[in-house]
């Protein structure tokens, strides 16, 4: 297939994660010049098929730099079409990539994209750490994984020592390369959006308007692995900064933290204990653990699901797909929610196979039904998970959970009191 060729350099988002990377990347990929796709370890992708090519063409050549140029310059050119083609798809201009990977295999990128931008994304460590941990309950992701090996008798340190590992690369890199990298901070992206993106893009050479701003949750944007939070939101949200100060700070290595400390530095944040001079925190006993739910005397029904999806009937068209429906704790319960036929159907239990499964406690809820919570803080406090198909999982989730926001419950309170 012949395409135009891309002529404009790429763009790679870096970051640690659980550092926001999934919303700049839609952010950017709602830009009409630029496309942003899930992660696509492209980094990972260049060090394999650099290896491959080397081993394969490169030995027909001669001397070791004519091998490197070759594998050099066949793996520019796989990588660079299968772009092309995906850029020109979306009829845009420029791509952008953020696998958070990717900070591991700079060397490579660098080798095969040489006028690549980067844009370094960070967010500090007590954050990040309380994150990881939250959103990992089951099973840490493969690049936090050998943390966890290293410090399986305090996650708090493993965790704080792959954030130290990821910024250290990713600040060197960027003190080399500063004429090609543009540092943002997640705390004043969410806090200020108008006040980074006019910048943002001016380096990456696309004009900024604030309408994109409006534009960023309703956007259609390719789906994958990242936080889902992002498909979950109706505008950019600043109310996950600072959680980070519940992590008990008997947790908290002093060595990791005096490393920590001097990465702040760099970066332009205070010290991480200072994070709690401000915060109220939770006691050590508390840490990070969810509630299973038992506390709230709330019994969820089978009458209220189907009462939810009956006041939703409208939005249920274009659902095609079973999902298995869990609300954990002593006042919940499980459902099959079968809606791949003609009839949709809703069966107490988890029988037979199913596209997805949403899992939640049952305190949780049990607070969004009353309008105490809204989805996203059930799904910050690591309070929701997810298996299965994403986008079905994504669609039935908002359509359970969606739709009582604790704040217009409280705006109609203030409403009928000033009646």
């Amino acid at each position: 297939m012949m395409t135009t060729a891309v002529t404009v350099p790429p763009i790679f988002i870096l970051s640690s994660p659980r550092s926001g990377s999934t919303l700049l990347r839609c952010i950017v990929d709602t830009h009409p010049d630029i496309c942003s796709p899930p992660q696509l370890d492209l980094g990972a992708l260049c060090e394999r098929l650099f290896r491959s090519v080397y081993y394969s063409l490169g030995q027909l050549t001669g001397s070791e730099c004519e091998k490197e140029r070759v594998a050099i310059e066949e793996t520019r050119l796989v990588v660079s079409g299968l772009m092309a083609r995906y850029t020109l798809g979306k009829g845009k201009k420029q791509w952008c990539e953020k696998t958070t990977e990717n900070t591991s295999y700079l060397p490579i990128i660098e080798k095969i994209f040489p006028d690549a931008r980067y844009v370094c994304l960070y967010r500090n460590c007590l954050d990040v750490v309380h994150s990881c941990i939250r959103f990992n309950p089951l099973g840490y992701m493969p690049e936090l994984a050998p943390f966890v090996g290293r410090r399986p008798d305090n996650f708090v340190a493993a965790m704080m020592e792959g954030w130290l590992e990821t910024n250290r690369k990713q600040l060197d890199f960027e003190t080399e390369n500063h004429t090609r990298c543009f540092r943002v901070r997640y705390e004043t992206l969410v806090a200020d959006p108008k006040a980074v993106l006019p910048y943002l893009f001016e380096f990456l050479g696309a004009d900024w308007n604030d309408a994109l701003l409006e534009a960023i949750f309703t956007t259609p944007h390719d789906r994958g692995e990242g936080d889902i939070k992002v498909w979950l939101s109706k505008a950019i949200s600043k109310d996950s900064v600072g959680k980070g100060s519940a992590i008990p700070k008997s947790r908290l290595p002093k060595d990791l933290v005096q490393k920590a400390d001097q990465l702040h530095e760099k970066i332009g944040y205070p010290p991480v204990m200072s994070y709690y001079a401000s915060s109220k925190t939770l006691s050590d006993t508390s840490a990070v653990n969810s509630d299973n739910g038992t506390g709230n005397k709330r019994q969820i029904a089978t009458e209220e699901i189907s009462g939810i999806l009956t006041r939703k009937k409208d939005e249920l068209e274009s659902l095609r797909g079973v999902c298995n429906l869990i609300v954990q704790g002593a006042n919940g319960g499980e459902w099959r929610l079968d809606f791949s036929g003609a009839s949709p159907t809703i069966e107490s239990g988890c029988a037979g196979n199913a596209n997805c499964t949403l899992t939640i406690s049952g305190s949780s809820m049990a607070d969004i039904l009353d309008g105490k919570m809204t989805v996203i803080d059930a799904y910050e406090q690591g309070e929701v998970a997810s298996s299965g198909d994403l986008s079905l999982t994504i669609q039935f989730g908002t359509l359970l959970l969606g739709g009582h926001e604790k704040n217009d419950r409280r705006k109609l309170k203030r409403t009928e009191d000033a009646d």
